[in-house]
């Protein structure tokens, strides 16, 4: 499933970003291509989508999909189940890639 993701057209040109890495001006990055891979995958096989954006910074994990005035670290929880859960967590539906990339672009800001 991954495989194809690896491949990307080398970029005709880069440049320095504003944070000082260089940037690929012709090459999607991973996340997006990740997402595209996913969506057209669940399309595919018609399975529902449902993403959820989260940092994690200096062990505390927050929800990037939050309200960003009333963002606060969220606890992490072991279930019973073994399973770790993260409560409160916004998570959004994604029905197709233009979908994947409005939750993408609003993570990033």
């Amino acid at each position: 499933m991954l495989g194809s993701m690896q491949e990307s057209p080398s970029p005709a040109t880069s440049r320095p970003g504003d944070d000082g890495r260089w940037v690929m001006l012709d090459s999607w990055g991973l996340m997006p291509r990740t997402l595209n891979h996913l969506v057209e995958s669940c399309n595919f096989t018609n399975q529902p989508l449902s993403c959820a954006y989260v940092e994690i910074y200096n062990d505390k994990a927050f929800d990037l999909m939050a309200d960003k005035k009333r963002q606060r670290p969220l606890a992490l929880r072991e279930r019973l189940d073994g399973v770790t859960d993260l409560p409160g967590l916004t998570t959004h539906a994604i029905a197709s890639v233009d979908d994947a990339m409005r939750f993408l672009h609003r993570g990033y800001v």
